[in-house]
C-alpha cells in the first residue's frame, strides 16, 4: 500500500509566506557574518578540526607512489546516537518516511532557502542544530532540477535570482550553480528500501561510508538494526557538507571530493550512496590508467575499500551495466559479485529532485581475492523488443521496474538513446523496489558486531581509519592492532608494550617528516622536525637500543611500518649502527608545480597527467591564449567527442587522438556527420 504522505500546503501561499519569513531571517540571521573560508564557524568546542589521516594501503599489483596525507576529519567519537558535549547533545536525525514531503520547483527552492538560513544561523552562533532546526535543514534537496534560479533572464525567477545573489557567498553561489545538472539527491524513500535490503542481507552495524552524501539521506534512513553503526561521509559541496554534519551529529564527515580522502582499502562492511553522474573523469593516480567516468571511479574506489564480504549498494546511471565498452564491469567482477541489480524508472527522482533519469542500484559483494573472471553480466545482451541492455536484465526482465525504449522525445524518430519508463498509472515505487529487492539473495557473513557482549567489545573493536591497515596503535591506552576492518586487543609484556609505544612515536614523526618534505617545507620547519626526530631517537636507543637489534624487531617486526623505521638506521659490515641522512638533510625533493608552459602541446601533455583527460579551462590557466587558438593549435591531437558534447559546457568532450580513435569509430563517425549536419550547433 503507497505509504501516506502528510498533505502538503498551498505551494503559492507558501512561497510567498517562505520568502517573507526568508527576508526577515536573513537580517536577523547576521548573514554578513565573517565565516572561515570553508565557510564555516567552528566553535572552541567543536571536534570537526582536520587532523592528518595515514595514507591508505593499496593493492600491490597496483599501488600508487606514496603521497602526502590528506586533510580528514578524525574518526567518530562514539556510536550512533546521543552523545554529550559540554553545551549540547549530539542528535543525529532519523527521516519518518510517511512524513517526507514533495513539492514543485519553486517550492523545492523554497526549502533550500530556509535550510540555508537555518544553517548560516547555527554557524554564527557556534553551535550544533536542534532536532526542530535539523527538520528545516533536512528538506534541503540541492540545486539539480532548480537552473531557472540562476539565470538572471528568466523573468519568473527574478525573485529567486536575486535573493540567491544576496544570500550566498560567491563561492557558494559559484558551486551551487555548478550543480544544477548533476546534483540530484536520493529520496529517503529509496534510500529506505535500499538500507532494508541490507537488513535482509544480514547487516546489523558496522563501519558505512557514503563517498557521495548530498546531506545524508542514506544515513537517516537507516532502520534500527544499522543505527549502531559508526558513519562515514564525504561531500564536495559546501553547503550539503555543513548540513549533513548538523543532520548527523555523531558522525565523521568530510567536505572534499571523494578523490582527495585516504580512507584505506578493505575496511568499511557497507559503502552506499548515490554516486555522482557524469561525462567527465576524476583525476586519482591508482585509477586514472582505466580512464573510468566519474560514476565509474567512485564504484571502482567504493569496492575497493569495502572488505572483503562487504556490500557496496550504489544508485548509479544506467550506462555502467549498459555502455559497449565493458572496462568498469570487468573491473567489478573481478573484485565483486554482483548478487542483484534493479533499474529505476526514469521517474524515480522526478519527485524529490525534478529530474528525469534512468538509472540502477547495484549490489556488489566483494570477493575475498581479486579473480580473473569474466561473467555474463559484465556483457550485453537485449530485450524482447531488441534493445540492447545488460546481460543481467535480460536475463531478469523482473528486476526493471518499466520498459526500455529508445527516446524518441528527446533524440527524435532515430533515437538511439534508451530508457526506461513505466506508464502505469496505478505504479508504486516504494513496493515495486520492496518486491524486487525480495528477488535478490545474499548474506553478509563475518560483518562486526560492535557490542554483542562486554568481553568482545574490550578486546576486539570496529577499526578508526587514521590508523594504517596492519600496524599498532593506543586507544584509550590500551595496545590494538589493526586487521582490516578491526583492531585487536594485544597482550604483551611492559617491557614490549614500552618499545612498541616508543616505535609508534618514532614512526609518527618520520611519516610527519615525510609528509612535510614532500609538500614543500622550509628550512626550518624541516630542522625543527628532524630535531624532534633525533631527540625522540636518542632517547629509545638510550633505552632499548637500535631499532634493528633483535630485541625490537621481534616486538614491532608484525607492524607493517617496521621496514620504514629500520630506514632510519645505517648498518656497517661491522655490525656498528648509525643515523641514516633524515635525521640531518633532506632527502626527499618535492612535487613540482607546473604553472606556465610554451606550446598547446605542452598545455595538452601537462593536463593529461595532471588529470587523466583534456582539461581545456586548466589548459588556458598555464598557457597564455584563448580557447578557439588552443583548439586550432591541437587540431588532429585533441577531437570533440560528439556522443560527450554538452552545450552547456563546451569545454567537455574533447579527446586524445589515441582516446577518440578507438572503440566503436564506426559509430561516432555516424554521430559526428549527423553533429556537422545540425546547423544550430555551435561545434559544427
Amino acid at each position: 500500500m503507497n505509504p501516506v504522505y502528510r498533505k502538503f500546503f498551498d505551494i503559492e501561499d507558501s512561497v510567498r509566506e517562505s520568502r517573507l519569513k526568508t527576508r526577515e531571517r536573513a537580517i536577523a540571521y547576521g548573514l554578513n557574518t565573517k565565516i572561515d573560508t570553508d565557510g564555516r564557524i567552528i566553535s572552541d568546542e567543536d571536534k570537526n578540526v582536520s587532523a592528518d589521516i595515514p595514507q591508505k594501503d593499496t593493492e600491490p599489483q597496483e599501488a600508487a607512489p606514496e603521497t602526502p596525507a590528506q586533510e580528514v576529519l578524525p574518526p567518530v567519537e562514539g556510536l550512533r546516537g546521543k552523545e554529550k558535549t559540554q553545551d549540547q547533545t549530539k542528535l543525529n536525525f532519523h527521516y519518518n518516511l510517511w512524513e517526507t514531503e514533495k513539492g514543485g520547483a519553486k517550492t523545492r527552492y523554497q526549502w533550500n532557502i530556509d535550510a540555508i538560513c537555518t544553517l548560516k544561523q547555527i554557524e554564527a552562533e557556534n553551535r550544533l542544530a536542534t532536532q526542530e532546526e535539523q527538520t528545516v535543514l533536512s528538506k534541503f534537496v540541492g540545486w539539480g532540477g532548480l537552473s531557472q534560479a540562476f539565470d538572471e533572464n528568466n523573468a519568473a525567477w527574478s525573485k529567486e535570482y536575486a535573493e540567491l545573489k544576496e544570500l550566498l557567498s560567491d563561492e557558494e553561489y559559484s558551486a551551487a550553480r555548478a550543480t544544477v545538472n548533476n546534483a540530484f539527491y536520493t529520496s529517503p524513500e529509496i534510500a529506505t528500501c535500499i538500507n532494508s535490503a541490507l537488513v535482509q542481507f544480514g547487516f546489523k552495524g558496522g563501519n558505512v561510508l557514503e563517498p557521495s552524501m548530498g546531506i545524508g539521506n542514506f544515513f537517516g534512513s537507516m532502520p534500527a538494526p544499522m543505527q549502531q553503526s559508526r558513519l562515514y561521509g564525504v561531500e564536495l559541496d559546501s553547503i550539503s557538507g555543513r548540513i549533513a554534519k548538523q543532520l548527523y551529529q555523531n558522525a565523521n564527515i568530510s567536505i572534499t571530493g571523494f578523490e582527495n580522502t585516504t580512507y584505506p582499502d578493505n575496511f568499511f562492511d557497507v559503502v552506499m550512496g548515490n554516486v555522482p553522474f557524469g561525462d567527465y573523469k576524476i583525476f586519482d593516480p591508482k585509477y586514472n590508467k582505466y580512464n573510468f567516468r566519474i560514476h565509474d571511479y567512485f564504484l571502482a574506489k567504493a569496492l575497493d575499500q569495502a572488505r572483503p564480504g562487504g556490500m557496496v549498494a550504489v544508485i548509479t546511471t544506467k550506462g555502467t551495466l549498459d555502455k559497449s565498452n565493458p572496462t568498469i564491469r570487468k573491473y567489478l567482477a573481478e573484485r565483486a559479485e554482483l548478487v542483484g541489480a534493479i533499474r529505476l524508472p526514469n521517474t524515480a527522482f522526478k519527485d524529490n529532485a525534478g529530474t528525469e533519469v534512468t538509472a540502477d542500484i547495484l549490489f556488489l559483494q566483494k570477493r575475498e581475492r581479486k579473480i580473473d573472471i569474466e561473467p555474463d553480466w559484465v556483457h550485453l545482451g537485449v530485450t524482447g523488443d531488441g534493445i540492447a541492455v545488460n546481460s543481467y536484465f535480460a536475463e531478469h526482465p523482473e528486476m526493471m521496474l518499466g520498459t526500455m525504449q529508445y527516446d524518441t522525445r528527446m533524440f527524435g524518430q532515430d533515437s538511439k538513446y534508451t530508457v526506461c519508463v513505466n506508464n502505469d498509472e496505478n505504479f508504486n515505487l516504494y513496493e515495486a523496489l520492496n518486491k524486487a529487492i525480495s528477488n535478490i539473495k545474499a548474506q553478509m557473513t563475518d560483518f562486526e558486531r560492535l557490542a554483542d557482549n562486554e568481553e568482545q567489545t574490550e578486546e576486539v573493536i570496529p577499526a578508526d581509519p587514521d590508523v594504517r591497515n596492519y600496524t599498532y596503535t593506543f586507544f584509550e591506552g590500551k595496545l590494538y592492532y589493526r586487521e582490516n576492518s578491526e583492531m585487536v586487543r594485544q597482550k604483551v609484556s611492559p617491557t614490549a608494550e614500552g618499545r612498541i609505544k616508543s616505535l609508534d612515536e618514532i614512526r609518527q614523526i618520520t611519516r610527519e617528516l615525510i609528509d612535510i618534505q614532500m609538500e614543500g617545507c622550509s628550512d626550518e620547519e624541516l630542522a625543527d622536525k628532524q630535531q624532534l626526530l633525533n631527540v625522540k631517537y636518542d632517547k629509545f636507543v638510550g633505552k632499548y637500543g637500535a631499532i634493528t637489534s633483535k630485541a625490537n624487531r621481534t616486538a614491532f617486526r608484525d607492524d607493517s611500518d617496521y621496514p620504514l623505521l629500520c630506514s632510519l638506521e645505517e648498518v656497517n659490515e661491522d655490525g656498528e649502527v648509525k643515523k641514516a641522512d633524515m635525521f640531518y638533510k633532506q632527502t626527499i625533493k618535492a612535487k613540482s608545480v607546473v604553472d606556465r608552459v610554451e606550446t598547446a602541446v605542452e598545455a595538452l601533455n601537462v593536463s593529461v597527467n595532471e588529470f587523466g583527460y583534456v582539461n581545456i579551462p586548466y589548459m588556458l590557466s598555464i598557457y597564455e591564449t584563448d580557447r578557439d587558438t588552443l583548439i586550432k593549435e591541437l587540431d588532429g591531437i585533441i577531437f570533440l567527442n560528439p556522443d560527450r558534447y554538452n552545450e552547456n559546457n563546451p569545454d567537455a568532450g574533447w579527446e586524445t587522438a589515441d582516446e577518440y580513435l578507438s572503440g566503436n569509430v564506426r559509430d561516432k563517425l555516424r554521430v559526428a556527420k549527423a553533429m556537422a549536419a545540425d546547423t544550430d550547433n555551435p561545434q559544427a
